[in-house]
């Protein structure tokens, strides 16, 4: 008989070898891509200059918001070059959304008036309407409450009062892409030193204390931006209809953004009273229809299945980086491939300029939709937005660092996509880079998501710097030596997609050399975070 300590033993042996196993028949050489139709005429592909013109000509027309002027102009410039190119069916798309915008936004304390700016999407009472804090405002207590958790809200009566609350991001580490990533590059070695991505999106505690106020009946919220740069002009997407926090519906209360020197100016008055400090709040919004815009064009191929390739064109300043070179990429790929004719292309391609993208993604919802109504088959969706150069949070200051930004780019969970993809960006000499699951924490954090979503496979290039929602993301941030790059890399990837039967596109499934690796990493990172 063999003691238990040996049974163990010979399982833990066996475990090993059938792991093994299945790693070896789950790896195989990279998918090689079908030399393609498309790949011919790369003198089409419009330069560096004439890439950066679309951006200039996009962000002249001003702020493009949906249902503004601005950007109404930009979605009509898009159609326009799409028919220059060539492109069949051209339209623009017309959904139901909405436009909020704030026109009073004042906070003063002790007679001081505090440096705020609006924050988005916040007193909207209903639908649609006009919404404020009265003609003279609220006069309130004006409390802290830390972070703004569970328990801070049951330590502080915030009831009747106006909370400020720190707001605070997720540094993403370059060790944490490596874990989570099928692929990363990193040829100079920059990274592997312990970079950490100063990442604006993903909150780890924002808007969960906004709501938090609201449910205890708060006058109003101040969110102190301790973790980003020394500014408060900080304008996210309309979280209150993103799928996490739908269900606790409109952001109904006040609230302004403060930058972290004013925050900490704000907190030390506060506690340095010794009663109560009193603090007013001026804020009215307007909340009126709109309609979002998508500019659409087709290259018919000899199949009717599609690849769509897009971005969004809408963004809340001038929006450069984001996302005016995600759409000059866009406008610059169906340049190019206007140029084959259409016996040249399997696929029939499909491009897009989204908007709504800070609006809850309305028109991409609706173009999903009603494509479908149509009985539309896309089998790939080509994303792209951000071709920026890298910033640093350097003790409050913005500062460039002379890099490009690290590159993410999410591919569904399919060995010939991954091996296409890898091959076109280290084909290109794309710098630094990782190839993103789309089941990671991270989820498919692009405008490519609600696709996704509904089951379309993706590839979508993202490069968020930490200046992507701020007034500062202007022309000087754009990463122009790469734009051409970027618009090849891309062309690379639907050529070699092209001639793939549209099954073998579409079908995804777990690849367990990969998915043993990452679950090694995410074990090993829920350990981490329950020590800290």
């Amino acid at each position: 008989m063999f003691s238990t300590s040996t049974k163990m033993h010979h399982a833990y042996i066996s475990l090993i070898i059938i792991l093994a196993a299945l790693l070896l028949l789950s790896c195989g050489a990279d998918h090689r891509a079908v030399p393609s139709e498309l790949d011919k005429n790369r003198q089409f592909v419009p330069d560096n200059r004439e890439m950066l013109g679309y951006i200039k000509d996009l962000t002249s027309f001003g702020y493009r918001r949906t249902g503004t002027p601005a950007g109404k102009k930009a979605v009509e410039y898009i159609r326009d070059r799409f028919r220059a190119f060539g492109l069949k069916n051209v339209e623009i798309e017309k959904f139901n959304s909405y436009r909020w915008e704030a026109t009073a936004c004042e906070l003063v304390l002790d007679g001081k008036k505090i440096n705020a700016f609006p924050l988005a999407n916040s007193m909207r009472a209903g639908e649609f309407g006009e919404f404020s804090a009265g003609a003279q405002g609220r006069t309130a207590d004006i409390v802290y409450v830390g972070a703004g958790s569970d328990e801070d809200y049951e330590t502080v009566d915030v009831k009747n009062k106006i909370v400020v609350s720190d707001i605070l991001f997720y540094d993403v580490e370059w060790r944490d892409f490596k874990g989570m990533s099928y692929f990363t590059h990193d040829p100079g070695g920059t990274l592997d030193g312990g970079m950490k991505h100063e990442n604006p999106y993903i909150s780890k505690n924002f808007p969960s204390n906004y709501y938090r106020a609201q449910k205890h009946g708060a006058a109003g919220f101040v969110g102190v931006l301790v973790d980003y740069f020394d500014r408060n002009t900080y304008y996210n997407e309309d979280l209150s209809l993103s799928s996490e926090f739908r269900d606790k519906g409109y952001m109904k209360i006040p609230g302004l953004y403060v930058s972290k020197s004013e925050g900490e100016k704000l907190k030390k008055m506060i506690a340095e009273r010794s009663g109560a400090a009193r603090a007013t709040l001026k804020f009215a919004v307007r909340v009126e229809p709109a309609l979002a815009l998508n500019a659409i064009g087709y290259l018919p191929g000899k199949s009717k299945d599609i690849i769509l390739v897009h971005s969004h064109h809408d963004s809340v300043f001038t929006g450069a980086v984001q996302d005016a070179t995600g759409v000059a990429v866009v406008m610059a790929m169906a340049k190019y491939f206007s140029s084959a004719p259409s016996a040249a292309r399997d696929k029939t391609l499909l491009f897009g300029a989204f908007d709504s993208h800070f609006s809850g993604y309305i028109a991409n919802k609706g173009f999903i939709k009603k494509h479908n109504d149509k009985g539309e088959r896309i089998v790939l969706d080509v994303c792209v937005e951000h071709v920026g150069l890298e910033a640093k949070n350097d003790n409050g200051r913005l500062a460039m660092t002379g890099d490009i930004e690290p590159r993410g780019i999410f591919v569904s969970e399919n060995k010939k996509l991954i091996s296409i993809t890898k091959q076109a960006v280290l084909g290109n000499n794309y710098g630094r880079f990782a190839l993103l699951p789309t089941f990671s924490p991270l989820g498919v954090c692009s405008d490519a998501f609600y696709l996704h979503k509904s089951g379309v496979p993706v590839v979508s290039l993202i490069s968020p710097p930490l200046y992507i929602y701020d007034v500062d993301d202007t022309l000087d941030k754009v990463a122009v030596d790469q734009l051409n790059p970027t618009a090849s890399l891309l062309i690379d990837v639907v050529a070699g997609v092209d001639t793939l039967p549209s099954k073998e596109i579409t079908r995804t499934s777990c690849i367990l050399s990969h998915r043993v690796g990452y679950y090694w990493w995410l074990a090993g990172k829920a350990v981490e975070m329950m020590r800290e």
